[in-house]
């Protein structure tokens, strides 16, 4: 059991808090150890309430690919977020929540969209597709709130 721990604390990249007191840790730390934990015990299903929380882009990436990397092994992630990035990038299907009831759901293709985010969000948003860059990445969708007014503080002049 402890091999697995330890084992699960390595792949989230936090085997060197294997000792260190839990409430003693970062918010961020918490959060890879409790998705650590969750990992560890192996359960053909697992949900997580926001597991980017309190992460850094690095280790928001690391979630997002574990997540996506678990969900090939056959096991079933359910995870919340705020950020349709997220869901693009580690689901394959999604439920969108507005006000507490069902927007849209289905495959994520499908209900990622510029309508249903803009509906969401009551601002308009935007998917922009990415192609294949250089490092080999890509293709990707990401998603943009569309700006409805200049910054705050800059000239209206043009």
């Amino acid at each position: 059991d402890r091999r697995i721990a330890l084992d699960s604390l390595d792949r989230l990249g936090i085997g060197h808090l294997a000792n260190h007191p839990f409430n003693l840790s970062s918010g961020g730390e918490r959060q890879l150890a409790l998705i650590a934990r969750a990992i560890a015990q192996d359960a053909p299903t697992i949900v997580l309430d926001e597991p980017t929380a309190s992460l850094d882009l690095a280790n928001q990436t690391r979630i997002l690919d574990l997540i996506a990397g678990l969900a090939t092994q056959g096991r079933t992630v359910v995870f919340s977020t705020h950020d349709p990035d997220h869901a693009l990038a580690a689901a394959t299907r999604a439920v969108l929540l507005k006000d507490g009831l069902v927007l849209a759901q289905g495959d994520v293709a499908d209900v990622i969209s510029d309508v249903t985010l803009s509906a969401l969000y009551d601002v308009p948003v935007r998917l922009v597709s990415v192609g294949v860059g250089d490092d080999g990445f890509g293709p990707m969708t990401v998603c943009f709130p569309v700006r409805q007014s200049p910054p705050i503080g800059a000239s209206s002049k043009i």
